[in-house]
């Protein structure tokens, strides 16, 4: 790319002076060379002028002599631009105008043209503009522009006269912008301050890296900008496409809605975009596989707004979203904000999603990849004052999911919260349970179970109710990993819309797993896994549900119930299953030894070399000894307690030792003592209790 002094940049970045330039320079030139002021140079004439006085481009008025979109410029354009490659002045500047195009323009290497630096279009702002007409063969494979490795476009409108806003099915051109699909091609190609009125695809970059575009506007049909086979860092930015050219209710509308795509990604590596915003189209992003691979990218600050579905995400390399918010077109059509085909292959995250007038944040689809979710928020009311309800997250399918949120009641199907934690079913106790497979009677809901292939039907019947179905009892403490099956059947007849099913152990183990019949959710087929703790033997289901006029059911089938092996249970499963140790101690420097007590009449014993954690998930009295041999100047012992219910007690009792200002230790409340020679001072725990206890020796 040619360098330019401050000046010549100035000449290049204010054309509204170069007229008045170009005019008094001419006048000097016409009185040296003695032709008269008012006497025009022929082209060639003004050409070899321009070139003697060091003019650092080409002007495109030298080859084009109507401005006016009446005549065919092609040709003389593709003059220019070949003469600027053998003069080696590598820019052509297009003063206002429109200019029609029938045949295909290849840009030469390293050859930039330059329109209007403002605004490229006129709409309302009353500015100066240059407009390419397009009405070249009405084929899907013959573009308008082909640009080569370093060159680019600037400052540019795009107009298709043959398109109508009537049209149902707008006519089929080819791109607007294209790059040489061959390698390295697209290297370093510029293309900035371009207006695509009513383009049926808009600009395609292929095959190269270490490019930038920005600043792109407009209304496309199908594509507004693809990237495919981008083997380098590129930078997409500042992208705005909306429905200003087809308005109202026009059939035009209606296809770009059911059908444009504002960005297509394919094959990248490293593209980094930002400030992305659409309104009026089918997707704001659509990442998928033109068959060279998925995307390797980043895309932070995306909006949408009257979007279908905003960002679908069909395949995936590493893919990073931030800051992303907006709405969608149709609340009431389920779709959501984000969705995944059936095989994403690989990773996406998602960090700070803001939405309304959306029943969905994320909708997985997908059967493998992984999705990692942080600061998801919803609003739940529509500036309408709708309420919007529905999901933050569903995973339909058994991808990982993520979500680094402690509240999961806007959460459907298999989603972890807390992308540090690992469950494991690792003992299969299901024959513990009920099998599903003959009717049961349920006291006070007689005749309103139904036996199914591997299941039950609960038929919901009558006003707001709830459902109680007991479990049998278990006679170990632990973590267990619920899974099953839900379909809802005729959920239009459950009035209020609501329905939800919780997994109850009659303690702090409420797991809500919600749902709305006007989500149209549960009418097909949903898997649940859930962890939960199972602490006392009062297990239930419990099926909540509104309303309702007529007939309305829920099928439970394919229950199935895991234990996950103590030795597996860490810190973050605990902290995930809400047993979280004190802040002030809640350091995970390896100095900590924690260890986890999930069983019947345990006993444990504590050697406060270090700082130690105990978590405890007891049925029967569990007795937790500290050795106070090793106890330094400061012993300090930290215990929580998460019996919410308090039907157990807390029991402390001294075994033996001079323990200072032990009277008065209660729960939630820490102690400073001091300990001498070998003695021990030993908690003793009810059942149906959980505690989390820290000791510090320092």
């Amino acid at each position: 790319m040619a360098q330019f002094t401050k000046e010549q940049q100035n000449l290049l970045n204010a054309l509204e002076g170069i007229a008045a330039d170009y005019r008094a320079i001419m006048n000097s030139v016409s009185k040296t060379v003695k032709f008269d002021s008012t006497q025009f140079l022929s082209n060639d004439q003004r050409k070899i002028v321009k070139r003697n006085l060091g003019f650092p481009f080409i002007d495109i008025n030298d080859y084009v002599t109507d401005k006016t979109g009446q005549i065919d410029s092609s040709n003389l354009i593709q003059t220019a631009l070949d003469d600027a490659v053998q003069t080696g002045i590598k820019h052509v500047v297009f003063p206002s105008g429109c200019y029609l195009i029938k045949n295909t323009i290849n840009v030469p290497a390293g050859v930039i043209l330059v329109g209007q630096p403002k605004l490229p279009f006129k709409a309302a702002f009353n500015l100066d503009f240059v407009c390419f007409l397009i009405d070249t063969e009405q084929s899907i494979n013959k573009d308008a522009f082909i640009l080569s490795v370093g060159s680019g476009m600037k400052g540019f409108a795009f107009y298709w006269p043959k398109q109508l806003k009537t049209a149902a099915n707008p006519i089929q051109y080819g791109w607007a912008i294209n790059t040489k699909a061959e390698p390295s091609q697209a290297d370093n190609i510029t293309v900035e301050d371009i207006m695509f009125t009513n383009c049926y695809r808009g600009l395609n970059v292929d095959f190269g890296g270490q490019w930038n575009v920005k600043n792109i506007f407009g209304q496309t049909f199908d594509i507004g900008v693809r990237c495919d086979r981008v083997y380098d860092v590129a930078r997409l930015e500042n992208v705005h496409f909306w429905d200003f050219w087809t308005g109202g209710n026009e059939p035009a509308k209606a296809f770009v809605q059911k059908n444009g795509k504002a960005i297509a990604i394919g094959k990248v590596d490293g593209l980094q975009m930002k400030n992305i915003f659409a309104w009026g189209h089918k997707n704001v992003i659509h990442f998928t596989d033109f068959g060279n691979g998925p995307a390797w990218c980043q895309a932070t600050n995306v909006m949408s707004d009257i979007c279908e579905v905003p960002i679908q995400i069909d395949k995936a390399n590493i893919i990073q979203i931030s800051n992303f918010n907006g709405t969608i077109i149709n609340p009431g059509s389920g779709n959501a904000m984000i969705e995944t085909g059936t095989k994403i292959d690989g990773e996406v995250s998602v960090m700070g999603m803001n939405y309304y007038y959306s029943m969905h944040g994320i909708n997985v689809k997908s059967e493998n990849g992984v999705i990692k979710l942080s600061n998801i928020t919803k609003r739940s009311r529509a500036v309408d004052n709708t309420d919007i309800r529905g999901y933050k997250v569903i995973n339909q399918s058994t991808a990982k999911v993520f979500i680094d949120e402690s509240d999961y009641n806007d959460v459907s199907g298999i989603v972890q919260i807390g992308s540090n934690v690992i469950w494991s079913a690792d003992e299969n106790v299901s024959d513990l349970f009920i099998n599903f497979s003959t009717p049961h009677l349920l006291e006070g809901n007689d005749g309103r179970v139904t036996a199914i292939a591997n299941g039950s039907r609960f038929n919901l019947q009558g006003g707001i109710g709830v459902l109680t179905q007991p479990l049998p009892s278990i006679n170990k403490a632990g973590i267990y990993l619920f899974e099953c099956e839900l379909k809802l059947n005729n959920a239009s007849n459950l009035d209020s819309g609501q329905f939800y099913l919780r997994l109850s152990d009659g303690a702090i183990n409420d797991i809500i797993l919600p749902s709305l019949a006007v989500d149209q959710f549960h009418i097909n087929k949903t898997r649940l896994l859930v962890p939960v703790i199972f602490r006392n033997q009062n297990l239930q289901l419990q099926f909540v549900y509104g309303t309702n006029t007529g007939d309305c059911s829920i099928d439970v089938t394919n229950l199935k119930v895991y234990q996950m092996n103590d030795v597996k249970v860490n810190q973050s499963t605990l902290d995930w299953l809400h047993l979280k140790q004190p802040n002030s101690l809640h350091d995970p420097a390896p100095n900590y030894n924690t260890r986890n007590i999930i069983n019947t009449s345990v006993s444990t014993v504590i050697e406060p070399d270090k700082t130690s954690v105990v978590n405890v998930i007891g049925l029967d009295p569990v007795t937790i000894t500290i050795n106070t041999a090793k106890a330094r100047k400061n012993l300090i012992v930290w215990i929580r307690h998460y019996d919410y219910n308090q039907t157990s007690p807390i029991t402390v009792a001294v075994t033996s030792g001079q323990i200072q200002d032990a009277n008065g230790f209660f729960v939630g409340d820490s102690m400073n003592f001091t300990a001498t020679g070998t003695n021990a001072l030993g908690f003793v725990f009810d059942g149906n209790n959980t505690f989390c206890i820290t000791v510090h020796n320092s």
